[in-house]
């Protein structure tokens, strides 16, 4: 299982997005300060937990039998007591995962924008210019994602991005995430760009 591939976290349909353009607010210093809590899951900002999921939910909620889902799966949703000027709802996000040759986790904070049903023109390069990176080169309409941190070894990698995603449902999804992967044997967390 790849890194890509074990997140499991920020999956949703690319439908097609129609609607009206807003601008979500950017508060370049609040940005910073919650990606200076990635390494660390964001457990300053998180506020009481408000849902679990195991891998039992999970393959109840897929229809599935249980023994073809992780038995490693956890997801836990905490809630935000201060959100992002603007957002309609913010949370924390952690989801971690198993296989025999790796455990993979990922933790994001998420802030929803549900009036914004099209993908800013210059989100791409304001996120950029606030965090002193490049812009994401492979940036299209519908999502954006431009890597604040990484390292990797022949243990795992670690990994913070902000990211930017347009849903038909749910509008602009605003987050910083933090990536996981600690392998459990040579080559367990595979390439984390796949």
């Amino acid at each position: 299982m790849s890194g890509r591939a074990a997140s499991l976290l920020l999956l949703s349909l690319s439908l097609p997005v129609v609607g009206l353009a807003a601008e979500p607010p950017l508060d370049c210093a609040r940005l910073k300060a919650v990606v200076a809590e990635a390494p660390d899951n964001f457990k300053r900002l998180s506020g009481t937990r408000v849902q679990q999921e195991t891998a039992q939910d999970l393959a109840a909620r897929l229809g599935v039998p249980a023994s073809p889902v992780d038995p490693d799966h956890v997801r836990k949703v905490y809630a935000v007591s201060t959100p992002w000027h603007g957002a309609d709802h913010c949370e924390v996000v952690d989801a971690s995962s198993g296989d025999a040759v790796a455990a993979y986790g990922e933790t994001a904070f998420v802030c929803r924008y549900n009036q914004v049903q099209v993908m800013p023109a210059d989100l791409n390069a304001r996120l950029a210019r606030c965090l002193g990176k490049a812009p994401d080169a492979d940036a299209d309409g519908v999502s954006l994602a431009i890597t604040v941190d990484a390292v990797e070894s022949g243990e795992g990698y670690a990994g913070t991005q902000v990211t930017a995603h347009v849903h038909a449902l749910e509008g602009l999804r605003l987050s910083v995430v933090q990536s996981r992967c600690l392998a459990k044997r040579q080559g367990g967390c595979g390439d984390p760009d796949e």
